[in-house]
């Protein structure tokens, strides 16, 4: 017995000739993270954006043979305002890796935040107790450590993406 389950999904495509599928064929369905969730994020943000502009992320790059750097723009997000990001990209319900901790930890205020972060970035058995029992989202991480001063671009560049679940269509 398997321990998958079945979902009926019917997908009225008669008026969409673009659209037609077989059997065996896979649907990707991409989610939308809770707007509690992303509006608990913003309020945490030091330094949003305006709410309704689009932001780009880009990289800087140095040059070669005397050419200067250059700003590179970022393929992992397309132009999207903050709450796009935020809402249909980035994954903010996955507790963070211990990586992530770490730069949270450089960005904490009051020492005994930023030592507990360190401790739980450094100490794999201690992190992966903490994931395991508490499994935070990226809002429950910041609520537990309220002196994080957490810029947008943290979140931008750092946030692992949100991944498209596939189905098979039998």
């Amino acid at each position: 017995e398997s321990s998958r389950s079945t979902i009926l999904v019917q997908l009225q495509v008669e008026d969409k000739p673009e659209l037609w599928y077989q059997p065996g064929d896979h649907l990707g369905i991409f989610p939308a993270n809770n707007q509690d969730l992303v509006e608990g994020l913003l309020a945490r943000v030091e330094d949003p954006p305006p709410t309704d502009d689009a932001v780009a992320v880009e990289t800087l790059e140095a040059g070669t043979e005397g050419v200067k750097r250059l700003w590179v723009p970022c393929r992992r997000l397309p132009p999207c305002t903050l709450r796009q990001a935020l809402t249909f990209f980035l994954d903010i319900t996955t507790p963070p890796c211990p990586q992530l901790l770490q730069l949270l930890a450089t960005l904490a205020e009051d020492p005994a935040e930023r030592e507990k972060l360190l401790r739980l970035s450094q100490d794999s058995l201690r992190y992966e107790e903490w994931k395991w029992f508490r499994s935070p989202t990226m809002l429950e991480v910041l609520e537990e450590f309220p002196s994080v001063h957490l810029p947008a671009s943290l979140l931008l560049t750092q946030l692992p993406l949100l991944q498209a679940r596939y189905y098979s269509i039998s």
